[in-house]
């Protein structure tokens, strides 16, 4: 099988071609709870013609193998690096997933919230970040109890929560 990626700016534009024969490395860090996962690619810019994405571009990354369609959607990133190294001469980018900043999700919270299950605390705080949850079903019989929560971010929250019974809380933004 052959592995393949692609990459898309933010606007649709596939930026594929411009980096496919030049990538020598790409390597996705998939990441739990508050940590932001990581698109990091490497190229060869020998000749230096390559127009890397600009700090602070969203791109969205398909992952898989050529010949298994349709070819799964990893996520989407923000551009946060753009280095040069050499000799030879390499250009590469750093981009972390799921803009957890924006959406406030490290941000202190204060609520005390009803007696609940581990997927009704994930689909509250899903819901009030504008998110879509995806909760293995298990997590429904699993009782939390009634939380207070005070200045403990719902990120923080549900990823103590989720250790706690053997889950883990990831955002795909």
């Amino acid at each position: 099988m052959r592995p393949v990626f692609y990459l898309f700016s933010v606007d649709g534009a596939d930026i594929t071609a411009s980096l496919m024969e030049r990538t020598t490395r790409l390597t996705v860090t998939d990441e739990e709870g508050v940590t932001s996962d990581t698109l990091e690619v490497e190229l060869d810019d020998r000749g230096q013609r390559i127009q890397l994405p600009a700090i602070g571009d969203r791109l969205r990354l398909l992952l898989g193998y050529l010949e298994r369609t349709p070819i799964p959607t990893i996520g989407d990133f923000v551009v946060d690096e753009v280095r040069l190294s050499g000799p030879p001469l390499s250009i590469g980018f750093t981009a972390k997933g799921a803009d957890m900043v924006r959406t406030g999700l490290k941000a202190p919270v204060m609520i005390d919230a009803p007696d609940a299950t581990l997927a009704d605390v994930a689909r509250r705080i899903a819901q009030r970040h504008g998110f879509e949850p995806r909760i293995h079903p298990q997590a429904e019989a699993v009782p939390i109890g009634h939380i207070v929560q005070q200045t403990e971010s719902d990120m923080a929250l549900l990823t103590r929560l989720a250790r706690a019974h053997d889950f883990v809380a990831r955002i795909d933004g």
